[in-house]
């Protein structure tokens, strides 16, 4: 993408592997003297897209003093949608334990787009104690057009790649499970995304009581509604802001 190679330009990341696939790897742009991290899983409906793609993600966040964690993860259909799950519930582990300081511990936010947000969303549920982390190892989560029940995803053309059974999808969904972190949680929908989106977001925040808000971005679709939370002109972008500054 063009605004990640011009980024990237000014500022390389360090990266990492945080597991032996060739696709378990991130991003990592460090902030001077670092008010927190925040850790950002991309979209592309579990299939395409890469963290090269999404770097610039990062920008106005490391601008801010905000570290900036850019995950990659294993995609379907070379891998079965729950290996994708084990992938990105290891790479918390990683970071507590190889790359994050202090400070960026102490104010950690995870965040994502379209399948990323459900990616989020799976942090929420996870018992972190089985992995060697704190109940709550984050603070804050961003869903942004996130997708969190799979089972209407089994009657699309979708599932020619997801491979989910019905089984599959009730057992990895995330809307019906509890939220075991409680992080505060704001979701976000672009105005001009399909009625599914909305309710996606809607019956989540009925179930989570952890979900602070549910937004709905003016103007946006959905694949601009990133742009509200990574450019520091969005409305969300500020309200991110506002967590790592204890507001």
């Amino acid at each position: 993408m063009a605004r990640s190679k011009a980024f990237l330009e000014t500022r390389q990341p360090v990266s990492f592997a945080y597991g032996p696939h060739a696709k378990e790897g991130l991003d990592f742009f460090r902030a001077e003297d670092a008010k927190g991290v925040m850790i950002f899983f991309h979209g592309g409906f579990w299939r395409s897209c890469s963290k090269e793609d999404h770097d610039w993600v990062a920008r106005d966040f490391v601008r801010h003093g905000i570290s900036v964690a850019i995950l990659d993860y294993p995609l379907c259909p070379q891998s079965r949608f729950a290996d994708i799950n084990a992938s990105v519930i290891g790479a918390l582990p990683f970071l507590f334990a190889r790359v994050l300081d202090s400070r960026e511990k102490a104010r950690v936010m995870v965040a994502g787009h379209s399948a990323g947000g459900y990616l989020a969303g799976l942090y929420q549920i996870t018992d972190w104690t089985k992995h060697g982390l704190e109940r709550r190892p984050f603070g804050a989560m961003y869903a942004i057009s996130g997708i969190f029940d799979l089972r209407p995803l089994t009657r699309t053309l979708m599932n020619e790649w997801l491979g989910l059974s019905a089984a599959d999808a009730a057992a990895l969904s995330v809307d019906d499970k509890t939220a075991i972190v409680g992080a505060a949680s704001v979701l976000a929908v672009g105005e001009r995304e399909s009625a599914e989106f909305h309710r996606q977001s809607d019956d989540l925040a009925k179930h989570w009581p952890a979900v602070t808000d549910v937004l709905e971005l003016e103007g946006r679709a959905h694949f601009d509604a990133l742009d509200d939370f990574a450019l520091e002109g969005g409305a969300l972008f500020r309200r991110a802001l506002s967590y790592f500054s204890g507001v």
